[in-house]
């Protein structure tokens, strides 16, 4: 998907792997 923008919100941790950007929520899943 083109122009696939991730909201950040506090709490969440923005980890870096391969140019990748997977966000992860803590307490979601």
């Amino acid at each position: 998907m083109k122009g696939k923008r991730w909201v950040i919100r506090p709490g969440d941790t923005t980890l870096l792997n391969s140019g990748q950007v997977h966000v992860v929520r803590t307490g979601s899943r």
